[in-house]
Protein backbone atom coordinates (compact mmCIF):
# COMPACT_ATOMS: atom_id res chain seq x y z
CA UNK A 1 0.00 0.00 0.00
CA UNK A 2 2.89 2.33 0.03
CA UNK A 3 5.59 0.67 -1.99
CA UNK A 4 5.48 1.14 -5.69
CA UNK A 5 6.39 -2.09 -7.83
CA UNK A 6 8.25 -2.48 -10.89
CA UNK A 7 9.50 -5.02 -13.20
CA UNK A 8 10.77 -6.27 -17.06
CA UNK A 9 9.72 -9.60 -18.35
CA UNK A 10 11.05 -10.68 -21.36
CA UNK A 11 10.06 -14.49 -22.93
CA UNK A 12 10.84 -16.35 -25.80
CA UNK A 13 9.07 -19.53 -27.18
CA UNK A 14 9.57 -22.25 -29.89
CA UNK A 15 8.29 -25.63 -30.36
CA UNK A 16 10.42 -27.54 -27.56
CA UNK A 17 11.76 -24.42 -25.49
CA UNK A 18 10.55 -21.69 -23.31
CA UNK A 19 12.65 -19.03 -21.73
CA UNK A 20 11.34 -15.91 -19.68
CA UNK A 21 13.78 -13.78 -17.57
CA UNK A 22 12.62 -11.22 -15.42
CA UNK A 23 13.82 -8.00 -13.00
CA UNK A 24 11.83 -6.53 -10.42
CA UNK A 25 11.41 -5.54 -7.20
CA UNK A 26 9.35 -2.87 -5.29
CA UNK A 27 10.43 0.14 -3.17
CA UNK A 28 9.33 0.70 0.53
CA UNK A 29 10.16 3.90 2.46
CA UNK A 30 11.00 2.86 6.13
CA UNK A 31 14.74 1.07 4.21
CA UNK A 32 14.88 -1.54 6.23
CA UNK A 33 14.71 -4.55 4.00
CA UNK A 34 11.47 -2.86 2.23
CA UNK A 35 13.37 -2.57 -1.17
CA UNK A 36 13.79 -6.21 -2.50
CA UNK A 37 15.40 -6.56 -5.96
CA UNK A 38 15.45 -9.42 -8.16
CA UNK A 39 16.33 -10.77 -11.36
CA UNK A 40 14.89 -14.55 -12.75
CA UNK A 41 15.47 -17.18 -15.32
CA UNK A 42 13.37 -19.97 -16.05
CA UNK A 43 14.08 -22.68 -18.96
CA UNK A 44 10.87 -24.99 -19.58
CA UNK A 45 10.57 -27.76 -22.31
CA UNK A 46 7.12 -28.00 -23.17
CA UNK A 47 5.89 -31.78 -23.75
CA UNK A 48 2.36 -33.13 -25.38
CA UNK A 49 -0.83 -32.83 -22.63
CA UNK A 50 0.19 -29.81 -21.24
CA UNK A 51 3.08 -30.77 -19.10
CA UNK A 52 5.97 -28.36 -19.01
CA UNK A 53 9.22 -29.48 -16.63
CA UNK A 54 11.79 -26.49 -16.22
CA UNK A 55 14.44 -25.19 -14.00
CA UNK A 56 14.86 -21.88 -12.56
CA UNK A 57 16.93 -19.69 -11.02
CA UNK A 58 16.60 -16.78 -8.86
CA UNK A 59 19.16 -14.14 -7.68
CA UNK A 60 18.42 -11.24 -4.57
CA UNK A 61 20.20 -8.11 -5.75
CA UNK A 62 19.38 -6.05 -2.96
CA UNK A 63 17.88 -5.73 0.23
CA UNK A 64 17.46 -9.78 0.20
CA UNK A 65 20.87 -11.89 -0.91
CA UNK A 66 20.30 -14.85 -2.36
CA UNK A 67 20.23 -17.42 -4.96
CA UNK A 68 17.63 -20.30 -5.37
CA UNK A 69 17.34 -22.77 -7.57
CA UNK A 70 13.61 -24.20 -8.49
CA UNK A 71 12.81 -27.23 -10.18
CA UNK A 72 9.65 -27.92 -11.19
CA UNK A 73 6.52 -29.31 -13.41
CA UNK A 74 3.93 -27.20 -15.02
CA UNK A 75 0.75 -28.44 -16.20
CA UNK A 76 -1.71 -26.03 -18.16
CA UNK A 77 -5.52 -26.34 -19.83
CA UNK A 78 -6.72 -23.70 -21.95
CA UNK A 79 -10.21 -23.79 -20.70
CA UNK A 80 -13.07 -20.78 -22.30
CA UNK A 81 -12.53 -18.39 -19.37
CA UNK A 82 -8.50 -18.37 -19.61
CA UNK A 83 -5.59 -20.40 -19.36
CA UNK A 84 -5.50 -22.34 -15.92
CA UNK A 85 -2.25 -23.91 -14.53
CA UNK A 86 -0.81 -26.10 -11.74
CA UNK A 87 2.78 -25.56 -10.91
CA UNK A 88 4.29 -28.10 -8.40
CA UNK A 89 8.20 -27.32 -7.79
CA UNK A 90 10.66 -27.34 -5.15
CA UNK A 91 13.62 -25.25 -4.24
CA UNK A 92 17.07 -24.84 -2.09
CA UNK A 93 15.24 -22.64 0.11
CA UNK A 94 11.54 -23.93 0.50
CA UNK A 95 13.09 -27.27 1.22
CA UNK A 96 9.77 -28.74 0.59
CA UNK A 97 7.06 -29.19 -2.76
CA UNK A 98 5.53 -26.55 -3.10
CA UNK A 99 1.89 -26.18 -5.37
CA UNK A 100 0.99 -22.98 -7.06
CA UNK A 101 -2.50 -22.35 -8.96
CA UNK A 102 -3.02 -19.72 -11.59
CA UNK A 103 -6.21 -19.08 -13.31
CA UNK A 104 -6.80 -16.57 -16.52
CA UNK A 105 -4.69 -14.12 -18.16
CA UNK A 106 -1.33 -12.17 -17.28
CA UNK A 107 -0.74 -9.18 -18.24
Amino acid sequence: NDAYMYGLRAEFEARYLRLMTEWGGYSGWQNNGDCPMTIKAKLGVPCPLGFEPYVAYQYGIRDWGYHEVRIGVRYSIDTKVGPLSFDISSSNISRGINLYFNFGYFF
